[in-house]
């Protein structure tokens, strides 16, 4: 399924505008596990990994139970807001009040069922201020392990965003997090991902007047930002994204699937 996230446009978008530290990719960056940028985003000492977003130290019994009484309905059918610009921007580095003024977008996460380790969600888009999901944006079903409830962990999963007659993508997208007790906050949340320019690059072609994927990363370099090896063939174009702090609060609606973009009877754009 292919989601319009905006958002990810809009980061990919102020990486070639801000000034911020390095960011190097490799196969183990941008995973939960392993946590953001390798040798600084969101290790899992400090970046809310899957690993220790709910443990009982931190995030088990005193907020979010253990995994062993935390009651699983009462988060069913529920949607949780996540506010990009109020996380804690890990990579890249230095460009958090940046990208929070850009970001116009929140993202929402919908469960829609719990099946013994496996935690069904949805994915979608919400204008902030909004009390609804933007209809007329395609949500993404996915499947995050809950062994560790009230810890739950998603992905890694592509998301693709069409733009300008391309498909943009945010590659290995995961999410991470704990529910409380009550399932009216997720904590210790953290979101992870990387921008491949080759992907980037052609659908900003009349923002940054260059199409060349070793173009746009001559540019981030001289920001700051070195493109670096990708997971997926090796290649030094991609770009880390990781996301630490995440508090997203429970909604008074409950999302519901939408296949296309502009489909829904509830679209109004």
């Amino acid at each position: 399924m292919n989601p319009t996230l905006k958002t990810a446009l809009t980061l990919g978008a102020a990486l070639l505008l801000a000034a911020c530290n390095g960011s190097d990719k490799t196969d183990d960056t941008g995973t939960f596990g392993d946590g953001g940028a390798a040798g600084d985003g969101g290790a899992s000492g400090d970046g809310g990994s899957a690993g220790d977003g709910g443990s009982e130290g931190d995030g088990g019994a005193g907020d979010g139970g253990s995994a062993g009484d935390f009651d699983s309905t009462v988060i069913v059918d529920g949607a949780w807001r996540i506010v990009l610009a109020e996380a804690t921007w890990v990579e890249p580095a230095g460009v958090g009040s940046l990208l929070g003024s850009m970001i116009d977008y929140d993202l929402l996460l919908g469960v829609t069922g719990v099946d013994g380790d496996n935690l069904d969600t949805l994915l979608a888009l919400g204008q902030s201020g909004v009390d609804q999901q933007d209809y007329c944006q395609p949500t993404l079903a996915l499947t995050g392990d809950f062994s560790a409830a009230p810890t739950f962990a998603i992905g890694p999963d592509d998301l693709s965003i069409p733009y300008n007659d391309a498909d943009l993508v945010l590659n290995d997208f995961q999410m991470a997090g704990t529910f409380s007790a009550d399932g009216e906050l997720i904590t210790d949340g953290a979101i992870s991902g990387y921008l491949d320019m080759r992907e980037l690059a052609p659908a900003l072609e009349s923002s940054i007047g260059t199409s060349d994927p070793d173009e746009v990363c001559s540019l981030l370099a001289g920001f700051g930002v070195t493109c670096g090896a990708c997971a997926s063939d090796g290649a030094s174009y991609c770009v880390d994204l990781a996301l630490e702090d995440i508090e997203a609060e429970r909604q008074d609606f409950s999302l519901r699937e939408v296949a296309e973009a502009g489909t829904d009877p509830d679209c109004e754009g």
